[in-house]
């Protein structure tokens, strides 16, 4: 149960999939397997070609706070840093991922990639670059699973338990790490640590108290060659409230 009601009024709903018939609510994170539960939602909600009836932005539920309260309230998250790289790679291919003065991955490096939108947050308006913290807003939304994209078990939990789409392909976590490590240069992972210290919080979180952790992602592989960059992520504690997890609280120490 929630430890406190949610405030959907003051929510940005333009992330959130409406599954009536499953009765929950999952509020996707460009770049956290977003196109993969798109897909399986719509083909479960929607009867049209559009195939958007289940998304907030295009279909303007008419979802009010007490419904929303009732439902089952889902999120998945993402290492950080492995979403970040995931974005660079993926402007090849997607015309939405892109920065002033680097169109795509063909024009410039990860690193400067990164020194673009560490010096100019305003970037922060394409969704893709958006720390997962502003997506998931945790102090406005408290949801019953908060799932990591790179479990296996979280990832089975959200197909099978959550959508009841046992027949979907399960998705692999993690590409090849070893092109990512490569481009994680002290100065970019400084930057990525500047930019994204609330994810890298609650990343850390995750790891220690959510599912029993039997994958290895970039954020341990990197916190392990710069330990100070991460120190700050080490003590995260668990929750005060054994029911639920309150990131709130979380988030302003």
């Amino acid at each position: 149960p929630a430890h406190s009601p949610t405030n959907f009024a003051a929510m940005t709903k333009i992330w959130l999939r409406v599954i009536e018939s499953r009765n929950v609510a999952f509020n996707f994170i460009p770049k956290v397997m977003c196109s993969s539960i798109r897909s399986v939602v719509s083909y479960m909600e929607c009867t049209n070609k559009s195939k958007t009836c289940a998304e907030w932005r295009r279909a303007k539920h008419k979802l009010t706070n007490a419904r929303f309260e009732s439902m089952t309230r889902v999120i998945m998250l993402r290492d950080p840093l492995e979403r970040a790289f995931s974005a660079f790679e993926n402007s090849a291919s997607n015309g939405y991922i892109t920065l002033p003065g680097c169109y795509n991955i063909r024009y410039c490096s990860f690193a400067e990639w990164i020194d673009i939108i560490y010096h100019n947050t305003s970037n922060f308006a394409n969704e893709y670059f958006l720390p997962e913290t502003k997506v998931a807003q945790l102090d406005k939304v408290h949801y019953h699973y908060v799932l990591r994209m790179s479990s296996a078990i979280d990832r089975a939990f959200l197909w099978n338990d959550v959508l009841n789409a046992s027949s979907t392909k399960l998705n692999s976590a993690t590409k090849d790490q070893s092109t990512m490590v490569g481009n994680m240069t002290e100065g970019v992972v400084q930057q990525l640590v500047e930019l994204y210290r609330d994810d890298l919080k609650v990343w850390s979180f995750l790891s220690k108290y959510g599912t029993p952790k039997e994958e290895r992602t970039l954020y341990d592989i990197i916190s392990a060659k710069y330990p100070l960059l991460f120190e700050e992520f080490r003590n995260v504690t668990a929750p005060t409230d054994p029911r639920t997890w309150v990131f709130p609280e979380l988030l302003a120490s």
